[in-house]
C-alpha cells in the first residue's frame, strides 16, 4: 500500500501557497468551483470546512479581511429518481456558466427562456472544475440510478474539457481506525472505499480525496485542515493545467472504448473519421457510426481538425487475453490510418500490475523480461513496431507527482511530439527526404504489388497515397498521373531483404526483383540493396544478385 506524506506537510506553507494564488486569466477575478453530490453527502460541510481551515465564514473563502479568489457553488443535492433533486441539465448548464448567481436549483430544469439563464456566459461565469462529494460510509449503498446520473454529468462535462474530482467525506464514520486517529487514513480500509468510488463513477483514484469535514469541533485541527487544503490545492492544480498562460499545444481526444463485438463500443469508421478530422469536437461516440449527413460530420476538414497521431492504449496486464475480434478491429484501423500516412504509437499501461519487479521499483522497467515480452506480444498482435511502444505507469492513487512516473509519461509524449515534427511542416530543419513504402512483392502474378506499378511509381506516374492492388493501375484511373514533374519521380530504389531468410526467397519474387532492377536501370535510378541482419541467425550466402 502506498504511504502518503501529505499529513506531514507544513500547514503554514500550504496555507500560504493557497493564499497567494491568483487566476491565470486576467479577465477572471474569482475561480468558480461547482460542488455536486447526493443529499446528505456533506457538500455544504465541505465548503464550511475549507472556510474553517482559513478561519473564516461564507462561501467566498477569506483569510482574515482578504477574500481569496475561490468561490464554491453548492447546488441542490442529487437524488436517484429522474425528477427528484437537481437535474442533470441544470448542473451541466451551471458548469458552463449559463446559470446566474443566486439561482435556486429546483426539480424542474432551467430553460433558455428563464431570466436566470445566461445565453452568452463570460469566462468568469464558468466553473473551471466540478467537485463531486460522496460519503465514504455509504458509497457501497449508492443507488445505481444516482450513479447513472453522475456518469451522464461526467460525460457531458468531460466533452467540454472540465476537470473533475471527488471529495470523499465522512471517513471517520466509515472506519473506526480513522475515527480514533486521522493520521491512519492511508493505512485503512478507506483506500478500498476510494477504489469502489472510482469504479462506480469513473474518476481516477488520484482525483479522489478523502477528508473529514468539521462537525462538532470547536477549534480547528491541523490534521483535518491538511487533508482539506491538499484537496483544494489539487483542485487549483487542475485549473492551472487547463488554463495556464503557458499551456502546451497538445489536445488529447479520448474516444469511446473499443469492444470485440461488431456493434459494441466505438466503431472503426468513427475512429478513422475522427483521425482525418471529419468528426466535430463535442461529438459523443455511439455504437452506430457517424454518417456524412450528420450535423457532427465535417465534410471538408482543415489541417487543425485532423489528428496528427493515433495513440492506442493497451493494458500490459491483460494484453495476452485481448480478444481476436478486437485485434482485428485494431488492424483494420491501423491499415486505414497507415494509408493516410498517420503515425501510430502504443502506450502500454499498468506495467506495475503486470510485473512485481516493476511494481516494487519502476526504474527496473527496462530490465524486466516480462515487460519486454508484453511489448513484443503487443507488437506481434497489432503490428506496431517495438520502438513505437512505450510502457508507462499512470497515476492512480498518488497525490503528489513522482519523477519516475513522470519521466516515462513525458518520454512517451516526447515521441508523440517528434512524430509531429517528422510529419508536419513546423520544423524548418526537416531533411528533404521522402520515403515511399510500397506494397510488398509476392509470388504469383495476382498477388502483391505488380511490377508495372513499381515502374510507374519510379517514373512518378502514381499519385501520392494511392492504394495499390495486384491489378496494375491504368492510365484511366484517378491514381494515375499523366504528366509527372521532376519532384514526382523516384531518385533511388531501395530493396529491403531479410538476411535470415535470403536463402529461402521464392524464385518468382527474385524474378520480379530482377525485372524491376532492369526497368530502374533504364530510368537512370540508383539501386541499393539493404540487408536486415538478425543476430540470432548468421547471414547465409546470397543467391544470384537480384
Amino acid at each position: 500500500m502506498i504511504v502518503y506524506s501529505c499529513l506531514d506537510s507544513n500547514i503554514a506553507e500550504l496555507k500560504s501557497s493557497l493564499e497567494v494564488y491568483t487566476p491565470s486569466d486576467p479577465n477572471v477575478k474569482d475561480i468558480k468551483i461547482l460542488v455536486a453530490g447526493q443529499i446528505g453527502a456533506g457538500k455544504s460541510s465541505f465548503i464550511n470546512s475549507i472556510n474553517n481551515a482559513f478561519q473564516a465564514e461564507g462561501h467566498r473563502i477569506r483569510k482574515g479581511k482578504v477574500a481569496l479568489p475561490f468561490v464554491f457553488r453548492d447546488i441542490m443535492g442529487l437524488e436517484p429518481d429522474a425528477l427528484a433533486g437537481s437535474q442533470i441539465e441544470d448542473i451541466v448548464n451551471a458548469v458552463f456558466g449559463h446559470v446566474k448567481d443566486g439561482y435556486e436549483f429546483k426539480k424542474n430544469p432551467l430553460t433558455h427562456e428563464d431570466q436566470q439563464y445566461t445565453s452568452d456566459p463570460s469566462m468568469s461565469d464558468q466553473a473551471f472544475c466540478l467537485v463531486y462529494v460522496i460519503a465514504a460510509d455509504t458509497v457501497q449503498l449508492t443507488d445505481d440510478k444516482l450513479i447513472d446520473k453522475l456518469k451522464i454529468i461526467r460525460q457531458r462535462i468531460s466533452d467540454g474539457g472540465i476537470p473533475q474530482l471527488i471529495i470523499m467525506t465522512k471517513v471517520d464514520e466509515a472506519c473506526p481506525l480513522v475515527k480514533n486517529d486521522l493520521r491512519k487514513i492511508y493505512y485503512s480500509k478507506i483506500k478500498e472505499k476510494m477504489q469502489m468510488c472510482s469504479d462506480k463513477v469513473g474518476v481516477p483514484m488520484n482525483y479522489i480525496f478523502p477528508v473529514k469535514n468539521y462537525h462538532d469541533e470547536i477549534e480547528t485541527q491541523d490534521d483535518i485542515d491538511i487533508l482539506i487544503l491538499k484537496a483544494l490545492e489539487q483542485i487549483l492544480k487542475g485549473h492551472r493545467i487547463r488554463s495556464g498562460k503557458v499551456a502546451l499545444p497538445f489536445v488529447f481526444r479520448d474516444i469511446m472504448g473499443l469492444e470485440p463485438d461488431a456493434l459494441a463500443g466505438s466503431q472503426t469508421e468513427d475512429i478513422v473519421n475522427a483521425v482525418f478530422g471529419h468528426v466535430k469536437d463535442g461529438y459523443e461516440f455511439k455504437k452506430n457510426p457517424l454518417t456524412h449527413k450528420d450535423q457532427h460530420f465535417t465534410s471538408d476538414p482543415s489541417l487543425s481538425d485532423q489528428a496528427f497521431c493515433l495513440v492506442y492504449v493497451i493494458a500490459a496486464d491483460t494484453v495476452q487475453f485481448t480478444d481476436d475480434k478486437l485485434i482485428d478491429k485494431l488492424k483494420i484501423i491501423r491499415q486505414r490510418i497507415s494509408d493516410g500516412g498517420i503515425p501510430q504509437l502504443i502506450i502500454m499501461t499498468k506495467v506495475d500490475e503486470a510485473c512485481p519487479l516493476v511494481k516494487n521499483d519502476l526504474r527496473k522497467i527496462y530490465y524486466s523480461k516480462k515487460i519486454k515480452e508484453k511489448m513484443q506480444m503487443c507488437s506481434d498482435k497489432v503490428g506496431v513496431p517495438m520502438n513505437n511502444i512505450f510502457p508507462v505507469k499512470n497515476y492512480h492513487d498518488e497525490i503528489d507527482t513522482e519523477d519516475d512516473i513522470d519521466i516515462l509519461i513525458l518520454k512517451a509524449l516526447e515521441q508523440i511530439y517528434r512524430t509531429y515534427y517528422i510529419r508536419g511542416e513546423e520544423n524548418t530543419d526537416i531533411l528533404p527526404f521522402v520515403f515511399n513504402d510500397f506494397m510488398g512483392l509476392e509470388d504469383g502474378e495476382s498477388r502483391g504489388a505488380h511490377i508495372k506499378d513499381v515502374v510507374k511509381a519510379l517514373r512518378g506516374l502514381l499519385t501520392e497515397g494511392c492504394k495499390l492492388n495486384p491489378t496494375p493501375v491504368s492510365s484511366g484511373d484517378t491514381a494515375y498521373r499523366s504528366e509527372p514533374g521532376p519532384q514526382d519521380q523516384t531518385y533511388c530504389l531501395v530493396y529491403i531483404i531479410a538476411a535470415d531468410k535470403v536463402s529461402l526467397m521464392n524464385q518468382d519474387v527474385i524474378r520480379k526483383m530482377k525485372n524491376i532492377r532492369e526497368s530502374a536501370s533504364g530510368l537512370g535510378c540508383t539501386k541499393l540493396c539493404k540487408l536486415l541482419i538478425t543476430p540470432e541467425n548468421p547471414s547465409p550466402s546470397s543467391p544470384s544478385d537480384p
